[in-house]
This record gives structure tokens, C-alpha cells and sequence, in this order.
């Protein structure tokens, strides 16, 4: 199965690709990242998909996800090489994320930052998940992806982490602890990570993400600006509203539960919290070739997943996710991924 046979990352089945749109820009920083670097024909880029070049700057224009997966796929065949992955990611600063971006920078402290930016993540970019942990000591922020990119999903993590990287060097100005992780195998041109990031770069890791000391949670952000900040609040509150009604009901869904641990509401509490009825809720689900009931299994695979990873006993995982029995939860996991929870720990050596 997908995960037992990349066992560094944790997908969401429910997320599609045909379902997420995301601002223009985004393939705008990819091709300027293509064409300032490589010699190549960069107007090849844009047969076979739908992206208007003559919008490409535009920060209110989106274009469907599919396309710019295709657009990504293109410049790898292009220049023969993923590392125009870590060329996009240096052009994925805050600033490039519009007023999310500009938002985020003002933000408080760095806390604030990160929750405002893990909200970001939801709205516009639910292509992958922005997940943050806290111990006693640390922090971690992990990137993972969903079956939206599960093709050349390490190429998109790549992007994703480089700017993470940069961001939080920005945002942490006493960064001597920041460490930067990888959870693939070093590629061909790994040292190019540490030429841009500055640093050390863990790979072949247990998580893809960035770690650091908590104590940097509540220190202010280098731009933090408190007026500033209550007027880009007001502008995302009108973006909010917009993104809440062109969004899909599976991915209005995911925002709304999908990120909390262990968090299974029903079908009718969740509708009254969305504020549609049941009944249109299903329908709406019905529309996009889904389910609550599909929804809900999927983001109890993702957390059985997670809690065998970081150590927790089989009965454990299942108590958490909602099985009282420990043979139930075993016969549900072995039927997800075709082993048993106890069979899937010594695979990934836990």
C-alpha cells in the first residue's frame, strides 16, 4: 500500500487534485524560478494545460491544481531536473503569499505566525498539511502531503520545505537551534539545500519539517506591527468569506475537522456547525463522489498511522481513534493497509 511503501510521509485519501484551486502566482514564481535559471524553451511550459500566461502575476486569479501540477511536471521535463524544486522554494518568501503572507510577518509573536499561516494552509494550499507539534522542550512543524501530490510527492515537499526553511530563518532571529529535516534520501544535489539554507540539513529522517526550541514561540516577529496587522486581518476576514463559499464541501470539511487529532463529530453536528442542513450535506458530498462516513475513516487512518509511528501501543490507538475492542481496530487496519497494526510497527522498526 501507498504508505507501507513510502513509509516517510502520511497521505489523505480524500484529497483530489481536480478539487483545489490556487492562486496563479504560484505558477508565476515556478516559471520565473525556470527561466531565470535554465536555458530552455519556457513557453513549452504551458502546452496542454490551461494557464494563461498573461496572468501569471495576478494575485486574485486562480487556476485549478491539476494544472499546475502539469505546469511543475513540464519544468522538470524541461530541464531534466527536480532541483528546480528548491529554486521555486526560494521564491516562496511570506511576501510571495499575498496579504496571508504580509499577515503572518506582522503576526505578534511566532506562534500567532504559525497558527495564522497553518490556516493559510487550509484554505489556499490544501494540497498538503501543515502540522504542528509542542513537547516540553521543542517544536516541531512537519510537512506532509495528501494524494494530491502523491506523484513525485518528494518533488513538492522539496518546494515546500525550502521556503519553511527561509521563513522560519526569517522569523527566528536567534536561529542557532533551528534544525531542518528531511524524511527522504539525500538527492544528487543535496548540497544545494545547504548552500540556501544556510546550514546543516538532516535527510532519511523520521519527519519532513522544521524543529526548534519553544522558547522562541513568544517572541515577537522581526515586522510584527500591530496596526498593520489589524488591517490584513480585516482583508483575509473578506477572503475567509469568499474561499468559504468557491471551496468544496470535502474541503470545507477538512478545514473545519480535518486538523485537530482525533476528532470525529458526527454527521449532524458538524452540519449545524456549518450551518446547512444534513440532508445538503450529503448531497453536496454526493456531488464530489464522497462521503462523511469515507471522510471521517480516512482521517482515522491517518491518525492510527501517526500514533504507531510515534510509539503508542496498538490497544492505545485504538482506544484513541474509537475502537473499544483491539481486535476490531486490528481487523479495520489490516483491511486500510493489509497488515496488522502489530505487522506494521515492525515494518517501520517502532
Amino acid at each position: 500500500m501507498d504508505d507501507l511503501s513510502s513509509n516517510k510521509r502520511t497521505l489523505i485519501n480524500v484529497v483530489r487534485a481536480k478539487d483545489i484551486n490556487i492562486p496563479i502566482r504560484y505558477a508565476g514564481l515556478m516559471f520565473t524560478a525556470i527561466e531565470s535559471t535554465w536555458d530552455v524553451h519556457t513557453q513549452d511550459l504551458f502546452i496542454n494545460n490551461s494557464i494563461p500566461k498573461e496572468h501569471l502575476y495576478e494575485q486574485e486569479y486562480f487556476i485549478n491544481f491539476q494544472d499546475f501540477l502539469y505546469f511543475c511536471e513540464s519544468g522538470v521535463r524541461l530541464t531534466g531536473t527536480n532541483e528546480i524544486a528548491l529554486e521555486f522554494g526560494k521564491r516562496l518568501v511570506l511576501p510571495a503569499h499575498g496579504a496571508w503572507g504580509l499577515a503572518v510577518m506582522t503576526s505578534p509573536n511566532l506562534y500567532d505566525a504559525i497558527m495564522l499561516f497553518r490556516e493559510y494552509v487550509v484554505l489556499e494550499l490544501p494540497f498538503f498539511i501543515f502540522d504542528y507539534k509542542e513537547d516540553a522542550d521543542h517544536v516541531i512543524v512537519e510537512i506532509k502531503g495528501t494524494t494530491a501530490i502523491d506523484y513525485n510527492l518528494q518533488f513538492h515537499l522539496e518546494y515546500i520545505l525550502i521556503a519553511e526553511a527561509i521563513n522560519f530563518l526569517y522569523a527566528i532571529q536567534d536561529n542557532s537551534d533551528l534544525e531542518i529535516h528531511c524524511g527522504y534520501q539525500a538527492p544528487s544535489y543535496a548540497h544545494r539545500y545547504e548552500e540556501i539554507i544556510g546550514r546543516k540539513v538532516h535527510f532519511d529522517s523520521d519527519f519532513t519539517g522544521a524543529r526548534f526550541h519553544r522558547k522562541h514561540l513568544t517572541v515577537a516577529m522581526p515586522d510584527a506591527n500591530h496596526a498593520s496587522h489589524l488591517m490584513l486581518m480585516d482583508t483575509l476576514d473578506r477572503v475567509r468569506m469568499q474561499r468559504r463559499h468557491s471551496s468544496s464541501m470535502t474541503e470545507r470539511l477538512l478545514a473545519h475537522i480535518g486538523h485537530t487529532r482525533f476528532h470525529y463529530p458526527d454527521q449532524e453536528q458538524v452540519a449545524k456547525e456549518l450551518n446547512i442542513s444534513s440532508r445538503k450535506l450529503r448531497h453536496c458530498l454526493r456531488e464530489e463522489d464522497t462521503n462523511y462516513k469515507t471522510i471521517i475513516t480516512d482521517l482515522k487512518k491517518r491518525d492510527a498511522l501517526d500514533c504507531l509511528k510515534e510509539g503508542m501501543s496498538v490497544s492505545q490507538t485504538g482506544l484513541e481513534i474509537g475502537y473499544d475492542d483491539p481486535s476490531n481496530f486490528t481487523r479495520a487496519f489490516r483491511k486500510w493497509y493489509g497488515v496488522s497494526p502489530s505487522d506494521y510497527r515492525l515494518i517501520r522498526n517502532v
